[in-house]
């Protein structure tokens, strides 16, 4: 939850130069920003504020700028990351104060022996709206207001959620490493495709950890959920659905879906989801920590969030 919100309180720190930028001052004169570390990568800003984005140094732990003429905005960031067994949120001031934390403990599900689930609907969407609603209202109570700059959202990894063309979850998430159920689709993957040719691709070989196998076991052991499912989320990805249309996700996150992503032409292999994964919507890859839109009306509503703040993920 904090490098979550962390990312929120420096794009935020971000809007608030380009804002101070604007007005003048000793600003130096507008210039493109090309950092890669920039969630707003075609977003312009002056000379200095350039220099500021893509600080790696200590200037990190203080969320920013902290030299003279600094610009703080008064929005609040808040952060809410899915754990395996809790989740937990953090609301902070534009300076990094932390306004407000929240934890909400939860349980996995074992049917079988080797699986391990979590309901989305009862632990993903349960816990992030019970976390939101507490800590907006922590912030109404302390400082009165309610005024999200951004919303980020991170959680556990690789998972697997199957979802039909509404977005409505087919069955339970299964985890990442902790099942062992496609140990079979592991063996036959890996037989089929080559264990050094799937290192060399993806730069790793399929373990339990691997999200391709466990696609392949759907497939295979619940062809009526497979017909029904056209895309699949993970726990950040379906908060970010739900929370903004987005159907995203970020690099890090689809290269853990070996064998069906390259991780240095950042790319699906074509050949391999067709394989393994015919016929689903593949979600377009974004930057980690990447901006992906903002909370709409309708859903932020049950949360406590809000419309409007931009959403981070990742």
């Amino acid at each position: 939850a904090w490098g979550a919100t962390a990312w929120a309180v420096w794009v935020g720190r971000k809007d608030a130069r380009a804002q101070e930028c604007t007005r003048g001052g000793d600003y130096a004169p507008w210039v493109p920003s090309t950092s890669p570390l920039c969630p707003a990568g075609a977003a312009r800003g002056c000379a200095r504020c350039a220099g500021w984005w893509i600080s790696s140094g200590p200037g990190w732990a203080r969320f920013g700028w902290a030299g003279p003429g600094d610009c703080p905005v008064s929005s609040l960031l808040l952060g809410v990351d899915i754990g395996t067994a809790s989740s937990k949120g953090v609301l902070v001031d534009a300076d990094g104060t932390v306004v407000a934390t929240a934890t909400r403990a939860h349980e996995v599900s074992m049917p079988h022996p080797g699986w391990v689930e979590h309901d989305a609907q009862a632990v993903w969407w349960a816990d992030f709206t019970a976390i939101s609603k507490e800590l907006t209202a922590a912030a109404r109570d302390q400082v009165g207001r309610v005024e999200l700059a951004a919303v980020g959202v991170s959680g556990i990894g690789p998972c697997l959620l199957p979802v039909d063309s509404d977005d409505r979850p087919l069955r339970p998430a299964i985890l990442y490493g902790v099942d062992t159920r496609a140990t079979v689709e592991i063996d036959e993957l890996t037989k089929a495709l080559g264990a050094t040719t799937i290192l060399e691709r993806c730069g790793s070989v399929l373990t339990s950890q691997s999200v391709g196998p466990k696609l392949a076991w759907l497939r295979a052991n619940e062809p009526e959920t497979w017909a029904a499912t056209r895309r699949f989320l993970m726990a950040h990805s379906f908060i970010v659905r739900r929370l903004t249309g987005s159907y995203v996700l970020d690099h890090h996150s689809a290269s853990q879906f070996t064998p069906l992503y390259d991780p240095v032409e950042h790319r699906w292999i074509d050949e391999w989801t067709d394989l393994i994964a015919p016929g689903l919507e593949l979600p377009p890859r974004c930057c980690p920590t990447g901006v992906v839109g903002d909370g709409a009306a309708g859903v932020t509503g049950p949360t406590g969030i809000p419309p409007g703040p931009t959403v981070l993920r990742g």
